[in-house]
């Protein structure tokens, strides 16, 4: 069963090394990584070319224009139904994976039959604390007993790591390290293109459980995500929120109630300073 792992890059000449090399350890070998650059301006994609000179298993599809995260992927994946792939796994270029991710990834997928998509936990980089391990999604009751920003939050974030044994059900499943497989892809759709960044994810997995399948993380395998625990500079989380704000408005206009989008609008200055303040503190 062929698996194609397919990595949106852009200006990612810090990551995409370390991020190729540990996919080509892996100790399943049918797989192919497809590379969709969004017109890197920095050494991407000449480090991207030495690995297709050690490697015949690397595609790069190069875009005219910064496509987003969303168009990009599914630009890679279109590429990879083409060329007959069993299994799609969405990865981040700043991310480093263990040799047995895609082992793992096929096994789960034949063990959890009504899975639609899932990940591995994900994990921080540096000091492998986690990063991701579920998600919770904000009812119309959670709006109002916290003030955190967007409609969802990532289950035990920036906590130490525990051992997980088996596949446990989640809420919603990040982009970051996506498994999906052909069939499902055939039968949900692609991503939405109306996401340029952030809450593509969060909409596949609602289209995802709308359509009746479920949703793991599942054990045995770890990705490592490059990235620090948030730290608070004006400039760069105005520009962040400002497109995680139309992002998750994108989510709540598509996928949920009125009384829900009144209710997240209305509290919406007060995460902004509660995000802000936590930040500083």
């Amino acid at each position: 069963m062929k698996t194609s792992i397919i990595i949106v890059t852009y200006n990612g000449e810090n990551y995409i090394k370390n991020c190729l090399d540990s996919i080509l350890k892996q100790n399943s070998q049918n797989f192919e990584v497809i590379i969709v650059d969004n017109k890197s301006n920095d050494k991407t994609l000449e480090l991207v070319k030495d690995f297709q000179k050690k490697s015949k298993k690397i595609y790069l599809i190069k875009n005219n224009e910064n496509l987003g995260f969303s168009k990009s992927n599914n630009i890679g994946i279109k590429f990879a139904l083409e060329k007959k792939a069993d299994y799609v796994l969405l990865l981040n270029q700043d991310t480093v994976v263990d040799k047995k991710l895609i082992s793992s990834g096929i096994k789960y997928f034949r063990l959890l039959k009504d899975a639609g998509a899932f990940s591995p936990k994900v994990l921080i980089k540096n000091n492998k604390i986690i990063w991701w391990i579920g998600t919770k999604v904000f009812t119309l009751s959670d709006l109002f007993k916290n003030l955190k920003l967007g409609v969802s939050v990532h289950v035990d974030k920036e906590k130490e790591d525990y051992p997980i044994k088996e596949p446990i059900e989640v809420e919603a499943v990040s982009g970051c390290s996506l498994f999906i497989k052909k069939d499902v892809i055939e039968k949900v759709g692609l991503l939405d293109e109306d996401f340029f960044m952030y809450g593509e994810d969060m909409d596949y997995s609602i289209r995802l459980k709308k359509t009746g399948y479920k949703l793991y993380v599942i054990p045995e395998t770890v990705v490592l995500h490059d990235v620090g625990l948030e730290s608070f500079s004006l400039k760069k989380n105005f520009k962040k929120y400002k497109v995680y704000i139309k992002s998750s408005m994108q989510v709540i206009n598509k996928d949920f109630s009125l009384g829900y989008k009144i209710v997240w609008l209305l509290r919406l200055p007060f995460s902004l300073m509660y995000e802000l303040f936590r930040r500083l503190k």
